[in-house]
């Protein structure tokens, strides 16, 4: 058997996010974002976009993806107000609650092994483990 290369790998891991991880149905749409960091950091860009394949392959009506700039953050950090912190874009977490609240889905690939997946309203963790928070 030949050994597969690294963009062959990355999509049937995307492909199994997808399918497995999300069960995204045709029809849905899905967001591609991590919270903590305000976006999706650009390194992560290839799996997103396989991501973003696979989901239109199984029928998924929209998917996005939210980028951070970790540039911007830095920028931030360093020349803001000390009082400004607290400010954050509460037009994107409204945005996102909506699409949870219309049974769309979340991914929110990570450096950890597992990416955190919410699979529609419910709120139901498909990650490591079902009992997750």
């Amino acid at each position: 058997m030949a050994k597969k290369s690294h963009q062959e790998m990355l999509a049937k891991y995307a492909e199994a996010i997808v399918k497995v991880g999300l069960n995204i149905r045709a029809g849905q749409r899905l967001i591609i974002t991590l919270g903590a960091a305000r976006g999706v950091p650009h390194q992560f860009a290839p799996l997103v976009r396989e991501i973003a394949k696979a989901a239109y392959a199984v029928g998924a009506k929209y998917v996005d993806a939210i980028f951070a700039d970790e540039e911007m953050l830095r920028i931030r950090i360093q020349n803001a107000p000390k009082d400004s912190f607290d400010e954050y874009p509460k037009w994107q977490i409204q945005a996102i609650l909506n699409m949870l609240e219309n049974g769309d889905a979340l991914c929110s690939p990570s450096p950890a092994p597992t990416p955190i997946c919410w699979a529609d309203s419910t709120r139901t963790w498909l990650g490591a483990s079902k009992n997750a928070p």
